[in-house]
């Protein structure tokens, strides 16, 4: 009938206009492309931590990123299945981070990304303090040797699971809320992924895989989008 007829030429419509905006998303991916390849400075980025910044579906992260537009030159030790590479190795706690600072292990780059601490809470460090003093010191090593760098250390993610674990990462957050106001470095910045995540990272289990800490597809396309918006 004629509500039939409304209805299918309504869901028509949103259909249509989904078609729109993808091609306008992959239109505007293009043109930053191009625009950083031809007259933009290529900002070389080093994504440092530990499996979250490149393991399971965090393989395909900084495609993700690459396909939103982002113009960055990924560098690093490591290389992902999409050929970019990264400094982010399994199980790494701040101090093992750290300790590639000072080795001079960690890659030049204009734009560091440094997501760590997950790891921390099962290895010989249980203090959140140590964590956030780990990363502040591998923030001072890198930019020692690069000063001009920007570094945007990320907070940690919900998880799910192990409730010390969970506690564990809360305090680490709260005390980068605590501490970071005391940085005062001009080129170390923060980035509270949890709350720029949908609801708040609060309902964060459908982004997880079952093991309740590593994103699944749909959490990294959450985390591309998030620090492609972040990100210089």
């Amino acid at each position: 009938g004629k509500g039939g007829v409304l209805i299918r030429g309504y869901v028509k419509n949103v259909i249509k206009g989904k078609h729109i905006m993808l091609i306008l998303k992959k239109i505007k991916a293009f043109i930053l492309k191009f625009w950083g390849k031809f007259f933009k400075k290529q900002l070389r980025c080093c994504m440092v931590g530990d499996s979250i910044t490149w393991a399971y579906e965090g393989e395909y992260l900084r495609k993700k990123m690459i396909d939103l537009g982002c113009t960055y030159t990924f560098v690093g030790k490591y290389l992902d299945v999409c050929g970019y590479h990264h400094h982010g190795f399994g199980g790494a706690t701040s101090k093992e981070v750290l300790e590639c600072a000072q080795k001079g292990e960690i890659v030049a780059a204009d734009v560091y990304t440094i997501w760590v601490g997950t790891n921390d809470w099962g290895a010989e460090v249980r203090s959140a303090a140590m964590v956030v003093h780990n990363v502040l010191e591998t923030c001072a090593c890198l930019l020692k040797s690069y000063p001009n760098a920007q570094i945007y250390i990320l907070l940690l993610l919900y998880r799910t699971g192990d409730l010390a674990k969970q506690t564990a990462a809360l305090a680490i957050n709260q005390e980068w809320a605590w501490a970071y106001p005391f940085v005062g470095h001009k080129n170390i910045h923060l980035i509270d992924m949890p709350n720029l995540l949908p609801s708040g990272g609060k309902v964060w289990k459908k982004y997880l895989l079952e093991d309740g800490v590593h994103p699944n597809a749909l959490g990294y396309n959450e985390i591309a989008y998030t620090l492609v918006q972040e990100l210089p």
